[in-house]
């Protein structure tokens, strides 16, 4: 199976998957089967990123594509309320951000492959880098500059979403669609290539800690317990903030009525295993190749599910 033979399988499903999350009644299956679109997205991805001829273009590329999605749900919604009166909910999707992490990562590795020092010196600018941004948002989230000011949003609806434009054209990880911990696997996949049987065991034990941590809601219970342990409330959002920065809930209203509840209502992306097979049948070749099509079709697609979804 070729590498376009997966994208085009992987569009199906992040469609699928979209339909179920935002339009009303729809069935769960549709989420569950829409679990196995971003590993394979990924898998594409840490493919692409080795084998490009030039992997500055794609990494432009692929922060333009997140740079312009970001823009379009800041905008979008604030011109279909005003002229149309259609309100869109939830309108923050953009893998392009997620992949642009990986992305980077996979050429720091690659570009210094061949000196350990300037390795570890490239990733460990990166972390610093990511670590003053997570606290420049958190920074902006606890006392928000705009509404600091007395600026009425309202007045300019683009400023209800500053924050995310600004941290998106920096390239905040923590701004990335999804659990920065699934972002992390495009790095695996990365590491994984050309050997299906370290792909199959190191993607199986990643999908097996991803089941054990968030299907029993660890994290959840976890800070709860420090609570009642009498632990201060301000404190325990301290300790939770690195492990919700991983996409590790520490807090969540709706949590599970049982295990069953949390394994396929809550968290069952887990599910995402099932795109293994998928990987393993890829036989290396690009295929034809889609061109531009997912960056067109990524945002038009979600536009026309959330239109739907906001006037049924």
């Amino acid at each position: 199976m070729s590498g376009t033979a997966l994208k085009i399988i992987a569009l199906i499903l992040m469609t699928a998957d979209h339909i179920g999350d935002y339009i009303p009644d729809m069935p769960l299956w549709l989420r569950w089967i829409g679990r196995i679109s971003s590993p394979l997205f990924f898998f594409c991805a840490a493919e692409g990123a080795v084998h490009t001829s030039d992997r500055r273009r794609y990494l432009k590329r692929l922060w333009q594509a997140s740079a312009a999605m970001v823009m379009l749900e800041a905008v979008l919604p604030a011109v279909l309320s005003m002229y149309f009166r259609i309100t869109l909910y939830d309108f923050d999707n953009n893998i392009f951000l997620s992949i642009f992490q990986g992305v980077l990562i996979i050429s720091i590795l690659e570009s210094t492959k061949n000196d350990s020092r300037k390795r570890t010196k490239y990733l460990l600018c990166y972390g610093g880098y990511q670590f003053i941004l997570a606290v420049l948002s958190y920074a902006v989230e606890v006392n928000d500059p705009i509404m600091a000011a007395g600026i009425d949003i309202n007045l300019i609806p683009i400023l209800r979403d500053w924050d995310s434009i600004v941290f998106t054209l920096l390239g905040s990880l923590w701004h990335s669609e999804g659990p920065a911990v699934l972002t992390a696997s495009i790095v695996l996949f990365y590491f994984c290539r050309e050997n299906k049987k370290r792909l199959a065991v190191w993607y199986s034990a990643y999908c097996g800690l991803y089941f054990l941590i968030f299907v029993p809601q660890m994290g959840i219970h976890f800070f709860n317990f420090l609570q009642r342990c009498g632990m201060s409330q301000d404190l325990v959002y301290v300790l939770s903030m690195p492990v919700n920065a991983l996409g590790i809930p520490t807090m969540r209203i709706d949590t599970a009525r049982s295990f069953t509840d949390s394994l396929l209502r809550i968290n069952f992306q887990w599910m995402m295993i099932f795109a293994l097979p998928f990987m393993l049948m890829y036989n290396g070749k690009k295929g034809k190749g889609l061109g531009r099509m997912f960056y067109i079709y990524y945002p038009v697609h979600l536009v026309i599910i959330h239109i739907i979804s906001a006037i049924i």
